[in-house]
């Protein structure tokens, strides 16, 4: 969610596309049938919706022409750790990577 109130969506498909919806119409819907994993107040890693878009247009096609349910989620992990401006880790990686490497926020 943005300062203004408006919502973008970003997900990767099964076909590898990586998609940006802004506001999308069935949000509510989907939303309210997730299952919660984590969450995070973004507002203070100053990631702005233009370094949010450019995350998301730099992993676009990545997996064409298919994308594994496993690396899916990847992405959706990737996505978070950006705009909360987190450490990326994963007990299946042996190197820390960083989501914004100007911002080396400890891991909440």
């Amino acid at each position: 969610e943005a300062e203004g109130g408006g919502v973008v969506m970003t997900e990767e498909l099964e076909d590898g596309a990586v998609v940006w919806k802004p506001n999308p119409s069935n949000l509510e819907i989907r939303t309210s049938t997730a299952k919660v994993l984590r969450s995070a107040d973004c507002g203070k890693a100053g990631v702005t919706i233009g370094d949010m878009r450019s995350f998301q247009a730099s992993q676009d096609g990545r997996d064409w022409p298919k994308a594994s349910r496993s690396r899916r989620k990847k992405y959706v992990h990737l996505a978070f750790c950006r705009a909360a401006g987190e450490r990326v880790t994963s007990g299946f990686q042996k190197k820390t990577a960083y989501a914004q490497p100007w911002a080396r926020c400890p891991r909440r």
